[in-house]
This record gives structure tokens, sequence and C-alpha cells, in this order.
């Protein structure tokens, strides 16, 4: 067996345990120079993906040797984050478009990297899944508190918590331990909503419909809670406790007869006690939001007025 032979055998076996991407210093400890690696790649049997970072073959690599190419080029204490790991860990509704990768060092702009350099990724904020490294958790949520809304997070914080039973306070940890980490504000916001017992916002239409009680300077309820206890320890997608008002956003599903049904018997629980309920559609949401906040601002005055009368009344 010649050296080349010998040489690529190794190849192809560090190739299969590495998802297919290998760096310039792993193929150095292969026998590989720059004319071998260069040689190889004239005749097919490595193809360049990054700057120094190689695909064993034609470079089809699967989401695994991409993540791994993607660290590689990152460099050593890198990993998969924001987005990217949201995703590879169950608990992010966002796609990710390219691969995020948080470094400590500084990177050159790379095409289909999103780079996140951080001074603060240290081992403890790094799990490895089939040998590559992606950022905890934990360490996923606190960083995605720069890219997502408060309830978004919440939602992403939900889900996790189906994974990782304690997440909230793995993340409440992590913050003490990272006092001046980007975008913590809005963590802190999302904490206290998980910690309320908010799912966050599930979907486009309920982050759309948060933007426009926002935008209309209406003050904002709990999101996606249990509306109370007993016949009422069901979700509501927004409750004014004090006010008694329900604010129900449906989609699509809602028009199905079992969901029409299960609707209609909240609405009567809800209204048996008390509370005032006002449903819109996505198309309500998307095509009349000026009439949305109208409603909801009339409502919520005149619950506030009914409450102000009633407890005048009790006064006298």
């Amino acid at each position: 067996m010649t050296d080349a032979t010998d040489r690529y055998l190794q190849l192809r076996d560090a190739a299969g345990c590495h998802h297919g991407a290998l760096h310039v210093c792993e193929l150095a400890r292969l026998g590989f120079n720059s004319s071998a690696i260069a040689h190889a790649v004239e005749r097919g049997r490595l193809t360049r993906v990054y700057p120094e970072v190689y695909a064993v073959g034609h470079g089809a690599l699967g989401v695994s040797g991409w993540h791994r190419a993607a660290v590689l080029r990152a460099g050593p204490g890198s990993a998969i984050g924001h987005h990217t790991a949201g995703v590879e860990w169950e608990m992010s509704r966002f796609p990710a478009g390219s691969v995020h990768v948080v470094t400590p060092r500084q990177v050159r702009p790379t095409p289909g990297l999103t780079l996140h350099r951080s001074s603060s990724l240290s081992v403890e904020h790094i799990t490895a899944i089939e040998g590559v490294p992606y950022t905890s958790r934990a360490r996923t949520i606190v960083d995605l508190g720069t890219a997502l809304t408060a309830p978004q997070l919440a939602n992403v914080l939900y889900r996790a918590a189906y994974h990782q039973p304690g997440i909230g306070e793995a993340v409440h940890q992590l913050l003490a331990a990272l006092p001046r980490v980007p975008g913590r504000a809005t963590v802190v916001r999302a904490l206290a909503l998980h910690d309320a017992g908010s799912a966050g916002t599930r979907s486009m239409l309920e982050d759309r419909f948060l933007q426009l009680l926002q935008r209309a300077r209406i003050r904002l309820g709990e999101h996606n809670v249990s509306a109370g206890v007993g016949e009422l320890a069901f979700e509501v997608d927004h409750i004014w406790r004090a006010a008694l008002l329900v604010v129900e956003v449906d989609g699509f599903g809602h028009r199905r007869m079992r969901a029409s049904r299960i609707d209609a018997e909240r609405t009567a629980a809800l209204e048996a006690h008390g509370f005032m309920l006002l449903r819109f559609t996505a198309r309500d949401i998307r095509t009349r939001p000026m009439w949305v906040t109208t409603k909801i601002r009339r409502a919520l005055d005149a619950r506030r007025n009914r409450r102000r009368r009633l407890a005048h009344s009790a006064s006298h």
C-alpha cells in the first residue's frame, strides 16, 4: 500500500468520525501538506467550504457537517449558537437562515455564517452534540435576548422547559454570572413572564397582535396564561385580570368544528365569571388593526369605569 493510498484511507476514516468536515490542521496530521490538499481538491477528494475548512468528497455535508465546518472556521472555543442552536435544541420557532456561531475571537466575515463575538463565552456554556459544540440551552436563551422580544423569548423558555425542567433557574444563574451580557433586560423580562406562567407568543400572528397593542400604547396584559382556577383553568391568549377582559386571537384552526365547540364552552365559562371576551381573526389583525385596538381600548375603559362605579356604590 502506497503512502498516498494509506493517507486517503485515513482521510476517509477521519471524515466518518467528523461528519465529513476537516480543518487544515487535521489534514496536516493525516499527512496532507498544502500541495497534497491542492492535489486532493483537483481530484475531487476534498472540497473547500470555508477558508482552511474542507469537506471530504463532493461537499454534500449534512447538517452536523455544516455546523462542524462553521465552528472550525470560527476557531477554537467557538460554538454553534443563537438561532441555529435554538432550532437544534428544539426550543425556538425562529428559522436560523445562515449558520450562527458564537466565538471568543475576531473572525473575518464569511458568506453563509453569522458570527457573534463574545468575550464571555466559556467552556461551561458549551455542550457537544455528536461531537459538534453548541451553546447550552441556558446560554442560547441569554444570547437570544439580543434578537427576540421578551414575549418571544418567553416562548423559547416555555419550549425549553419540556426538555430541561428548571431551565428558568439555570438562566437566572447564568445572568447572575454575566451581569453585563448584551440583551440582559430582555432576558430578565422574559424570565418574569416565564416565572408568572406565560408561554410567551407562539406565532407571528400573536407577535403582530402585541405589536399592535404597543403601537397603540395600550398597556399589555398577560399573554398565554391560565385564566384562573377551577373551570377557568385553561389558557387564554391575552388577559387583563383587573378589568376582567380576555382577548382571543384566532388563527385558521379555530374554524374547525371541535375548536369552535371548545371556544364556545370557554366563552360561556368566562362570561359566567364576569369576564368580557373579545375575539379577533388573523384577517382582523392584518387588515383593520385600528378597529382592533379601538375596540380593545373602549372595552378596557368601559370595564375600568364599571369597576369604579361598583367601588363607589359599595363605599356608600
